[in-house]
């Protein structure tokens, strides 16, 4: 898993995207590799990579796929509310789940069936 950031780091968006993630206060050491995190921390980093990016671009759309799979029901329930905050502040995010916990808090649902 690719957990660097550029070197000019905006430690506001940073800071912002590691709460939101539910990683603030989470210690990695620089050389450590994705084999040393657990799949709940794999995601949480990618989680905080995605909002770091949405943070620093402006952008208003956040793409997400299944972005709470990996993660206990603690830490689901605060990334969702996260998520929840983003949307009433503007942001439009489309997530592909499984999760009824997410899809519970969605403005709209879209079912696939095959």
């Amino acid at each position: 898993t690719n957990i660097c950031f550029d070197a000019d780091v905006d430690q506001g968006s940073l800071h912002k995207a590691l709460d939101l993630a539910q990683l603030a206060g989470f210690e990695l050491d620089r050389e450590a590799s994705s084999a040393t995190l657990s799949g709940g921390e794999i995601q949480r980093v990618a989680l905080a990579r995605a909002l770091y990016r949405l943070f620093t671009s402006q952008q208003k759309l956040l793409l997400l796929d299944e972005p709470t799979s990996q993660l206990d029901s603690l830490n689901s329930s605060r990334v969702i509310q996260g998520l929840r905050e983003l949307v009433e502040s503007g942001i439009e995010i489309v997530a592909i789940s499984h999760s009824a916990q997410l899809i519970e808090q969605a403005d709209q649902v879209v079912r696939i069936e095959h």
